[in-house]
């Protein structure tokens, strides 16, 4: 069985551009339904502390969490923008392929 892998959404803007950015990813994730996937939402604080595959938040936050966590991270340039996003959707999708092919 492959495994699970777990997302965490972490955003800096409020719960609403959290939960955008989280339903964003889920729709991604449902058009490639091969992925087993979690997708949970965090705050800047939290996420020093979690316990998953990939963290997804806004570039602002991204390389300054990057240096706090021993996980990937992935900034998104746009949580609002639907083109944006789908760009960033698609480095997601490849980035969990690569992650899948090597676990």
């Amino acid at each position: 069985m492959d495994k699970r892998l777990k997302i965490a959404v972490v955003c800096g803007f409020g719960v609403v551009s959290c939960a955008v950015l989280k339903r964003r990813i889920e729709d991604v994730l449902e058009l490639r339904r091969h992925f087993n996937t979690t997708v949970i939402t965090a705050d800047l604080i939290q996420a020093v502390s979690l316990e998953c595959d990939l963290i997804i938040t806004p570039d602002v936050f991204s390389a300054g969490l990057q240096s706090q966590v021993n996980i990937p991270v992935l900034g998104v340039a746009s949580v609002l923008n639907p083109v944006e996003f789908e760009r960033e959707g698609i480095l997601l999708l490849r980035y969990l392929e690569q992650e899948r092919q090597i676990n």
